[in-house]
């Protein structure tokens, strides 16, 4: 026929392939062992070699590593089977079934002889892959580091070489499959195998910006999946390096889906990044993420979170009686608020600075640190004339906006919720806190009429001017005198509160009687305006009763008496008729309590 033996192994190399797949299947070691034998004999051809490695089964070709790698570098390379891509078939089924234990370096040793001097880019990383799949399995870090850097040099020459171009698609489509099996390894063997080397990120730059970013993004997201903490700062490093290369894609263009994926993906890696004992090295790698992810405000926001909690965790390793600490941890407490305070301004949400400014404030408070509380106390109550009439509740860009009024009066209550236990400034007075927050609600400047809101909010600070009226305080903070304790009821002190008391409650009176009246076209108020006036006036009435005098004959008792009968025109409203009963009651008590009194 004139064909010479190479060109019909070539033809007929799927009918060889087919004959001994069909062959190996099921066939036990013997029946491998003679296949190999005749092989030896009758042929060198690297096209029917390879069809043996990959008709049997894997653990056949394991146990006779040795005798098959000695007749892959020996047999006769075909236009469809070289000697590398014949390594890269054995590489696959030692990924699936490995050598023996003592054997697996020296194999691995005398393949990579062969392999690392082949000069065809899209061959050399075939092989490297598979290879590497088996190498991940089966073999450790060091080789991994040892096979990247490899492969790293083969891309260096093929680009000085002038065979291919630096970040060119020509370059980058063989290492598609490599990378793409570093990603699935994250997930599944762990980050410090595959992100404990710098080869790994050296990898991301042959490939265009868009495919880097999307790979960055894919290893993030294997590594915030893996459960295994992440206690190595080179391999925290490497990994912030990652996602540093997925934020630096983002622009002022972006979408804002994008931005938040990509937030996630990074406070995904931070969820498994703890030192244990070591809090120094965990609050560094945090301040490494604030000026690494400065335009993503879902990492700064958990940033500022987790180093108030690692204030919190050093706290509890001081292990003194009563939550004190030691010199050294009170330092390191302070570095954390310090960070918290000069990140948060950052944050482009004011309701979220708001938040994360008053969780800093009691974080302080709990820490005995009195200056940093009074300054993140302080930074909230000047932010409030500055929110904006809507924002978005969550981050992300399914998140609607919302008026914000409504939240501001939330926050006034948690707020004044934590005052209650914080001291006074010594130059400023015990009351300045309070004073400032009732100062800066009316500047707020989208409160919408008849809502009740700002009467919500003003309201807010009637039950902690009472807290703060007590002899002792209904809670403390350990180590840290509030005012109980550092006014003591003195006359003075109780004259200024009364008069913080009657400007808080005439504010939410004045709201009050504006919901009482027709609106700017004359229309008269709703009955659910109306129900919502009822409800506040009997909030009023309850948050008096601890702090004021409210019997028959007094002007507070007959105030409060009125407040009642306002909402006694809703008293059967099915939303107000057990809690207008609870009221009148407590009125009663409370009455009685004080004309019974000496």
């Amino acid at each position: 026929l004139g064909v010479s033996d190479g060109e019909y192994l070539r033809i007929s190399g799927p009918a060889v392939a087919f004959l001994l797949k069909a062959l190996g299947a099921g066939a036990d070691r013997g029946a491998f062992e003679t296949v190999l034998a005749h092989y030896k004999d009758h042929c060198n051809d690297a096209t029917v070699l390879a069809a043996i490695f990959e008709g049997f089964d894997a653990n056949h070709v394991a146990d006779n590593a040795v005798v098959c790698v000695q007749l892959a570098k020996r047999a006769e390379p075909s236009a469809a089977a070289s000697t590398v891509k014949l390594l890269a078939a054995l590489g696959r089924q030692f990924a699936a079934a490995p050598p023996p234990s003592h054997l697996r370096l020296p194999v691995l040793n005398e393949v990579w002889r062969v392999a690392t001097r082949c000069t065809d880019l899209d061959d050399y990383v075939a092989c490297a892959t598979a290879w590497l799949d088996c190498i991940l399995k089966h073999y450790s870090d060091r080789e991994v580091k040892v096979l990247l850097a490899d492969v790293l040099r083969h891309v260096d020459d093929a680009v000085e070489s002038g065979a291919v171009e630096a970040r060119d698609e020509e370059t980058a489509r063989p290492l598609e499959d490599l990378v793409g099996l570093l990603v699935r390894s994250c997930a599944d063997i762990g980050a410090h195998v595959v992100l404990g080397s710098a080869h790994s990120l050296k990898l991301l730059d042959a490939f265009r910006p868009h495919r880097r970013s999307e790979i960055a993004k894919e290893l993030l997201a294997g590594c915030g999946s893996t459960k295994t903490p992440l206690k190595d700062p080179a391999l925290v490093h490497s990994i912030l390096e990652v996602g540093r290369v997925a934020h630096d894609s983002l622009d002022c263009l972006s979408p804002d889906g994008e931005k938040l994926h990509v937030g996630a993906l990074i406070t995904g890696v931070l969820d498994n990044v703890d030192f244990g004992r070591d809090v120094e090295q965990q609050l560094g790698i945090l301040v490494e993420c604030r000026g690494a992810f400065p335009s993503l405000d879902v990492v700064l926001d958990r940033v500022v979170v987790d180093i108030a909690r690692l204030a919190m965790k050093c706290r509890k390793l001081a292990g003194r009686a009563g939550g004190g600490h030691t010199d050294r941890t009170l330092g390191f407490a302070k570095a954390c608020l310090a960070a918290c305070h000069v990140t948060i301004p950052s944050l482009n949400r004011i309701f979220r600075r708001l938040a994360l400014l008053a969780l800093c404030g009691q974080v302080a408070l709990l820490n005995g640190l009195l200056p940093h509380a009074d300054a993140c106390f302080k930074g909230a109550v000047q932010l409030i004339p500055d929110a904006p009439k809507t924002e978005a509740v969550a981050y992300g860009a399914g998140a609607e906006d919302a008026h914000t009024e409504e939240r501001l009066a939330a926050f006034s209550k948690q707020f004044c919720g934590a005052l209650v236990c914080a001291p006074g400034h010594p130059e400023h007075g015990p009351f300045y806190l309070v004073l400032g927050l009732l100062n800066a609600l009316p500047r707020y400047q989208h409160w919408r009429p008849h809502t009740g809101a700002k009467a919500s909010a003003c309201l807010a600070a009637v039950p902690l001017l009472g807290a703060l009226s007590q002899r002792r305080a209904p809670y403390r903070v350990a180590g840290v005198d509030g005012n109980d304790v550092l006014y003591g009821g003195a006359p003075e002190y109780l004259e200024e509160l009364r008069k913080h008391l009657g400007a808080a409650v005439g504010a939410v009176v004045a709201e009050l009687t504006a919901m009482g009246r027709d609106d700017a076209r004359g229309n008269a108020p709703s009955d659910p305006q109306l129900l919502k006036r009822a409800e506040l006036a009997l909030d009023l009435v309850n948050a008096l009763l601890p702090c004021v005098d409210v019997s028959a004959d007094s002007d507070a008792g007959t105030f409060a008496r009125n407040l009642v009968k306002l909402a006694s025109k809703h008293k059967d409203a099915r939303a107000l008729k057990a809690y207008h009963a609870r009221t009148v009651d407590a009125l009663a008590a409370a009455a009685g309590k004080r004309e019974g009194a000496p």
